[in-house]
């Protein structure tokens, strides 16, 4: 953990120094991004109950329950493939986006010479079929907030989650999610403000304002992504598979392991499934069936469900180590502590976007709540677009003990506001 903390640091040390066109976005414009307060909305909501030591010489303590948002993803929409905007991500998956579309579409793929990515043409005359490339990436800003108790986990890996490239032969295809009544029953899933609405799931738009046009792709997308099985869609579903993030003991022989302090053996997850593969002594098989059900509930299925995840690494033989991992240092070795949180469902009514480029905002909106206007200020000739997705997250800040509950209580908000 204390490694992936360091080395997470670093990257963003390194990199948060590229400079960015006005029509380009960097990860420097994505930390000033995260400092807005108005879209962490950090409240207080209420209190958590511990069973703390050994019956009957136990007790009960109390942390807080707490609500905000973290800027898990980067979503970017724009005209040519492999061409995202957000410099750093285009460097590492612009030619792996193309050789991806290539792969599918042959020679149709060259950028705008294609009929397929054709949004505007440079003609005084605008086509009214917008089309628009997205990806939706994992944010590395929200990744290195995990160093923190009085921050929620984030759900989110710096990963490409969605890139429109690789899922070219749905997002391309119009009549693609022609089974969902959403695509043809008028007035279902709308966004209004922006002129379309969230079904069908592709790349077209009738419309005459790019920047309102990549907001519905971009909306589309990363409904897409919060969800599971979203065929035939092709993309990694957010938060699915996530294993203990604190817990750097991996093994990839789910068969073997590795020794720890006083014999013990650490625990692992299998490479394969990404499942739990625990073989500490103390850990019996019915809590690794547990765990492994709880792993596989991320993402949009997850709604506001009761979510339970260990922390620590068994392995630590210090208290610095076992403190970094999540664990709890008891004097002579490093526990695991529950972490309990509530992982909100993601809607378009939910105000959770931070524009990022063309115009830097310090503020986040939902689409379905922008004025008219809205597009005036955010015109660019590149036809390229960024945001951050603020999701909301809520849990009980940890401590020693076993999770007995939680009651909640009028939002008490620190930062921000708790109109969500």
């Amino acid at each position: 953990m204390k490694f992936k903390l360091i080395n997470s640091f670093m990257i963003l040390v390194l990199i948060v120094s590229t400079p960015a066109k006005s029509d380009e976005f960097g990860i420097d414009d994505l930390v000033q991004g995260f400092a807005a307060d108005e879209c962490l909305d950090y409240c207080i909501v209420g209190v958590c109950f511990w069973l703390v030591g050994i019956c009957p010489f136990c007790e009960i303590e109390t942390t807080a329950k707490i609500q905000h948002r973290l800027p898990d993803l980067v979503v970017s929409a724009y005209k040519l493939p492999g061409e995202n905007p957000w410099t750093e991500a285009r460097n590492v998956y612009g030619e792996f986006a193309l050789d991806a579309l290539r792969s599918i579409q042959g020679d149709h793929a060259d950028g705008s010479a294609t009929v397929y990515s054709t949004m505007y043409h440079d003609s005084e005359e605008k086509s009214s079929v917008a089309f628009n490339e997205v990806q939706v990436i994992g944010n590395p800003v929200a990744y290195v907030s995990e160093s923190t108790d009085y921050l929620c986990d984030t759900e989110s890996d710096p990963i490409p989650y969605f890139m429109s490239e690789v899922d070219a032969a749905a997002w391309r295809n119009p009549y693609s999610e022609g089974h969902h009544p959403e695509s043809y029953i008028p007035g279902m899933r709308e966004i209004w403000p922006m002129g379309g609405s969230v079904f069908p799931r592709v790349g077209y738009l009738k419309s005459y304002d790019p920047p309102k046009a990549a907001a519905v792709m971009a909306q589309r997308a990363i409904d897409i992504t919060l969800q599971t099985w979203q065929l035939p869609h092709l993309y990694i579903p957010f938060g699915y598979g996530k294993i203990n993030p604190d817990l750097d003991n991996v093994v990839s022989d789910p068969s073997s392991t590795d020794t720890g302090p006083d014999g013990l053996e650490c625990a692992g997850t299998d490479s394969e499934t990404g499942l739990w593969s625990y073989s500490v002594e103390s850990v019996t098989p019915e809590f690794i069936e547990y765990m492994n059900s709880l792993v596989q509930t991320g993402g949009e299925g997850a709604g506001s469900e009761e979510l339970t995840r260990m922390r620590g690494d068994p392995c630590a033989d210090n208290q610095a180590d076992c403190s970094s991992s999540g664990g709890f240092w008891d004097g002579f070795s490093c526990q695991l502590q529950q972490y309990v949180y509530w992982l909100e469902p993601g809607l378009e009514r939910e105000r959770a976007w931070q524009m990022i480029s063309p115009v830097q905002q310090n503020y986040c909106e939902s689409f379905i709540e922008v004025p008219d206007d809205w597009s005036d200020d955010k015109q660019t000739d590149e036809y390229t677009f960024g945001w951050q997705y603020w999701r909301k997250y809520k849990c009980c800040v940890p401590t020693a003990g076993i999770f007995l509950g939680s009651v909640e209580f009028s939002p008490i908000c620190v930062i921000g506001s708790n109109d969500y």
